[in-house]
């Protein structure tokens, strides 16, 4: 289940790294770049969270949550945004849970 915590922070940004983890700059040209397209892309069905990451190689990333496994809007987003990367990841609806007594 840590993996998918991990993911979790990494897609939705501005959370603190584990040990082991890069540091996001939050001002950084991929903050800009969510920015400028985080309210149009929550607005489609389907992207559950918008954030700011680092890929595999350690390059500052938009990554972009949907509900489900490539699904149309995948296909609908722009590969980068300002020349930032976008990474599209599969995270499952994401419901709040209610407190336990």
């Amino acid at each position: 289940m840590s993996g998918v915590w991990a993911r979790l922070r990494r897609v939705l940004g501005g959370a603190q790294a584990q040990a082991g983890e890069p540091e996001v700059a939050a001002d950084g040209s991929a903050a800009q770049a969510r920015a400028s397209v985080e309210q149009r892309f929550m607005s489609m069905e389907g992207v559950v969270s918008v954030g700011v990451g680092r890929d595999r190689e350690g390059h500052e990333a938009v990554f972009v949550g949907i509900a489900r496994e490539r699904s149309k809007i995948a296909r609908a987003l722009p590969r980068e945004v300002d020349g930032v990367p976008v990474i599209v990841e599969e995270i499952g609806e994401m419901r709040a849970e209610e407190e336990s007594s």
